[in-house]
């Protein structure tokens, strides 16, 4: 029951079971070694029992005049009088009818309680891991949106100099790609596979001025489902950074969309320098891939997969389950 209570109150919980504790002890060696029958002195028990009912009462009604602020769930801080109401009705029938009726009213009030704490438990459960999700996804969006804004803006200062009229038309299509998407990607919530293609088709816009010679192909076969905002443009962005740029000229990166009986799954496929897979196993880098893993698993129950040659290409590929609720 701690778990209803403040410090204070939880504190003289502890001591009222420290004490409860100690006379059933007593009364339990009495009963071994004493010779005495302690079913002849229930009084002891009852009064024990009183007392944990004023205890109860008495947390109760101090939590909610010295903490008034902190009543997540009226029910749930009213739940352990139902123990109280239940165990003091088999006192009062004990004395009255002179039987505890087998403690029906017990039992009842504790399977009442059961079913409330648990519930209420489930509940808060539940509040506390979608509060979490949703401050880890804005996290990780938050790591991966400012790296393509600072590449970007790095690109624009070096063409203001060289190629002033095509730095024009890549303040233009930033510009566009802020506006149009920034309330997008500030929503935890999954996506539609066509506006992150339109977030794509923004970003291809910028990349194509920026590395004129590479080459980005579209093959979109599948439905317009559900994915976490900014999964797919971060995997062309490495394929870009890490395996186009480490070639001697050219490239391409090819986007595709595809479904199978039961998942629904996009592709990032380049033809560039490839890498050694292995070195996925170190988590403390490659932040970004893992982040779009951790997304996609969280808000899709999803998966991503990554295949890479060295000297031949890398594919990452998106899953999505058909019919997941999210």
């Amino acid at each position: 029951m701690e778990k209803h209570f403040n410090k204070v109150s939880r504190r003289i919980l502890d001591w009222y079971c420290i004490a409860a504790a100690s006379v059933c002890i007593v009364q339990l060696l009495f009963q071994i070694f004493g010779g005495v029958d302690m079913r002849e002195n229930i009084y002891i028990t009852h009064l024990m029992i009183a007392a944990g009912s004023i205890v109860l009462v008495g947390n109760v009604v101090y939590d909610r005049a010295k903490y008034p602020q902190n009543q997540n769930s009226a029910i749930a801080k009213k739940s352990p009088l139902i123990l109280v109401v239940g165990v003091l009705a088999d006192i009062v029938a004990f004395y009255v009818k002179g039987t505890s009726y087998g403690l029906l009213f017990s039992l009842m009030a504790m399977l009442i309680y059961s079913m409330i704490t648990g519930v209420n438990m489930m509940f808060h459960y539940i509040e506390q891991e979608k509060q979490l999700a949703e401050s880890r996804i804005s996290t990780m969006i938050s790591q991966i949106r400012p790296h393509f804004i600072y590449n970007t803006l790095g690109s624009i200062e070096q063409l203001c100099e060289l190629q002033p009229e095509t730095a024009a038309k890549l303040v233009h299509n930033f510009s566009h790609y802020l506006r149009g998407n920034f309330s997008e990607l500030d929503n935890p919530a999954p996506i539609r596979l066509s506006q992150e293609m339109e977030h794509i088709r923004y970003y291809v816009s910028i990349e194509k001025i920026r590395f004129p010679d590479i080459e980005i192909k579209f093959d979109l076969r599948a439905g317009d489902f559900l994915l976490p905002a900014l999964s797919v443009q971060p995997l062309i962005e490495n394929s870009i950074k890490h395996g186009l740029m480490k070639l001697s000229r050219g490239g391409a990166v090819t986007v595709s969309s595809y479904e199978t009986d039961t998942q629904y799954c996009v592709s990032v496929e380049d033809n560039g320098a490839g890498f050694d897979t292995s070195i996925l196993l170190d988590e403390r880098k490659h932040i970004g891939l893992r982040n779009i893993r951790c997304r996609v698993e969280t808000m899709c129950d999803g998966t991503l997969t990554v295949e890479s040659t060295p000297g031949i290409g890398t594919k990452v590929v998106i899953s999505i389950p058909k019919g997941v609720k999210v």
